[in-house]
């Protein structure tokens, strides 16, 4: 309720305007889901586990009569963590705060979200090293940004990363989109900088039909102690109204610390039982090797249910 007051003073002090139309939705959401995977760590040969996730968002929109417009949204889940934000649109672009602000992640997701989990699994060992994967969130989400209106197919977009004791970070995105009759082309690049953190992502997606081709790289550069470099291709393709299926391969190295490499690969379909309700199921295996040299290889399926509405 405080970040709607906010963003409702916020919009009254614009300049007295008045909104010509107001409109306000809710959405929900819930996923259950079933993983199993096996490693060669010999501590613990299967391990399977069961999950269920809700999600509800508020979102406001308002269009004011001088032609400016509005977007307020309140996103919260089951443990009751409230996100949210407002942005304010018009001939000089998109002003975005708080957790609507411009989100770089990275230039191209291509790791299913379902086989996302062994990565996690494995991230949360006690080694503690971050697994570079492209399309795990290496940009963060800005806390304060602005985007211009889109020219001819080119984007451009700066923000601000709150991080307290005049320690911000600073995000740049350029993009540029093309058609070419059924085909278009998603160039995408963003960068992300704080302290002695550099980051640099790079991407892009090709829908042709049914067919997307997504291809991404990611650069993680802290000092002087790590530079890690991602590179991953996913391919997506709808068989039918009802079923689509994907794979995805992707590598990591870093050329500070030479013995890090990772490599994922993994495939799944996603098959609509009916509008608002999927079934999909994911197989993936990661082979990784951490700073001091000791290769762990995980092999896991997951099955969810998700519907949403």
């Amino acid at each position: 309720m405080r970040k709607v007051l906010l963003a409702t003073t916020a919009l009254v002090a614009l300049g007295g305007v008045s909104a010509a139309s107001a409109d306000v939705s809710i959405s929900m959401s819930s996923e259950f889901k079933y993983s199993s995977y096996s490693d060669n760590t010999g501590t613990s040969t299967d391990k399977d586990s069961y999950s269920s996730t809700q999600d509800m968002v508020v979102t406001g929109t308002a269009a004011f009569d001088n032609g400016m417009s509005a977007k307020v949204t309140i996103d919260v889940d089951e443990g009751g963590t409230q996100d949210g934000g407002f942005s304010v649109t018009g001939d000089f672009g998109t002003v975005a705060f708080n957790d609507m602000g411009y989100d770089g992640g990275s230039s191209a997701d291509v790791t299913a979200d379902e086989a996302n989990y062994l990565a996690d699994d494995w991230n949360s060992g006690s080694d503690g090293d971050e697994i570079q994967m492209p399309g795990d969130d290496q940009i963060p989400e800005a806390t304060l940004s602005w985007a211009a209106p889109s020219v001819s197919g080119f984007s451009i977009s700066a923000g601000l990363v709150e991080g307290g004791d005049n320690d911000d970070g600073s995000i740049l995105g350029i993009g540029y989109t093309v058609e070419a009759g059924a085909t278009t082309v998603a160039l995408k690049m963003d960068t992300y900088s704080k302290g002695t953190t550099d980051v640099t992502s790079i991407g892009a997606v090709v829908t042709s039909g049914d067919f997307v081709l997504t291809l991404a790289s990611n650069n993680n550069e802290v000092g002087t102690t790590s530079d890690r470099t991602g590179d991953a291709m996913g391919v997506t393709y709808a068989v039918s109204d009802t079923l689509t299926v994907q794979a995805y391969s992707g590598t990591t190295d870093d050329s500070v610390q030479s013995a890090f490499k990772i490599t994922d690969t993994g495939v799944g379909a996603t098959y609509t039982i009916t509008p608002g309700m999927t079934v999909s199921i994911t197989n993936n295996s990661v082979e990784a090797t951490d700073d001091n040299g000791t290769k762990t290889t995980t092999d896991g399926t997951a099955l969810a249910l998700n519907v949403t509405f």
